[in-house]
C-alpha cells in the first residue's frame, strides 16, 4: 500500500479534527486582525481627506500637491478594498470549514465545490504575498499544503499576473520520475477583483480628478476641474447616472458621514 503514487498519501485525512482547529483559530485571529487594519485605514483615509482638502482651500491652493496626495489616497483606498474582500472570503472559509474538513479530500474536489470555497481559499493563500504583517495568511497556507500538496499552493505564490495571463499547475512528479502536469488555469483560485487591486500601479489622472472633485465636493472646496456651475455646493448629490463614479461617491459619502 505504501509504495505507490505520493500524489495523495501527504494530503490530510477526511474528519481531522487538528486540521479543522487549527484552521477556526487562524480565520478567528485573522477575522480579528483584518478588522482593525480597517478602522486604522478608514481613520486615515478621514484624515488624508482632510489634508487634502487643505491645501483646496489654502490661499495658494497647492492643487497639484492635493494631485500627489490624492494619488496616495486612492493607493491606501485601493489597499482597503482588498482588505474588504479579504474579511469577506474569511467569512466564507470560516463557516464552510466543515464542508473543507469532512467532505473535501484534494484540490480536484475543491474544484468542483459550488460557492466559491476554492476561490476563498486560493485568495487567502495568494493574499499572504501582499500582506505579509498578517501571519495567519503564512499559516493558512502552510496548513493548506498539507491538505492540497505543495504544488497547489506554489502554484498561487509563485502567479505573477502582470507577467502571465494562464498559469497551469504542476503536479509533484511520479515515483517513476515522470512529471504529471495539470493545465488548470490559476487565475480559477483567485478572486478576480482582489488580483487586479493587486497589481498597484500610479491612478489614472481621470480617476485622480474623480477622487479631487468628490473631496472638493464634501468640504466645499474650490478646484479647478469642478464643473463651472458648481463652485458652492452645500450637500452634493451622487451622479446616479454616472456608474464609474457611483463606488466612488458612496466610499466618499461614507467617510463624510463619520468625519
Amino acid at each position: 500500500m505504501s509504495g505507490h503514487s505520493n500524489k495523495h498519501t501527504t494530503n490530510l485525512p477526511l474528519n481531522h479534527p487538528q486540521f479543522a482547529a487549527k484552521i477556526k483559530v487562524l480565520l478567528k485571529t485573522l477575522q480579528k486582525r483584518i478588522a482593525l487594519r480597517l478602522k486604522e485605514e478608514e481613520y486615515q483615509a478621514k484624515l488624508s481627506q482632510r489634508e487634502i482638502a487643505t491645501l483646496l482651500l489654502s490661499e495658494e491652493n497647492k492643487e497639484q500637491k492635493a494631485y500627489y496626495k490624492t494619488e496616495a489616497m486612492i493607493m491606501e483606498d485601493t489597499t482597503v478594498q482588498m482588505l474588504e474582500i479579504l474579511e469577506n472570503l474569511t467569512d466564507m472559509v470560516l463557516v464552510r470549514i466543515p464542508i473543507l474538513n469532512n467532505t473535501i479530500q484534494n484540490k480536484e474536489e475543491l474544484r468542483q465545490i459550488p460557492g466559491g470555497l476554492n476561490i476563498g481559499i486560493g485568495t487567502l493563500i495568494y493574499a499572504s504575498l501582499h500582506f505579509p504583517e498578517f501571519k495567519e495568511l503564512k499559516d493558512f497556507a502552510d496548513v493548506m499544503t498539507l491538505k492540497f500538496g505543495r504544488s497547489y499552493v506554489d502554484s498561487l505564490l509563485k502567479f505573477k499576473p502582470n507577467h502571465q495571463e494562464f498559469a497551469p499547475y504542476k503536479d509533484s512528479p511520479k515515483e517513476d520520475g515522470n512529471d504529471i502536469k495539470d493545465s488548470y488555469d490559476v487565475t480559477k483560485e483567485i478572486d478576480a477583483k482582489f488580483m487586479n487591486l493587486s497589481q498597484r500601479s500610479i491612478a489614472e489622472a481621470s480617476k485622480v480628478e474623480a477622487y479631487l472633485v468628490e473631496i472638493a465636493r464634501a468640504y466645499n472646496a474650490p478646484y479647478s476641474k469642478l464643473p463651472k456651475d458648481e463652485k458652492k455646493i452645500e450637500e452634493p448629490e451622487p451622479i446616479e447616472s454616472d456608474d464609474k463614479l457611483n463606488d466612488l461617491e458612496k466610499r466618499f459619502a461614507s467617510l463624510k458621514a463619520k468625519k
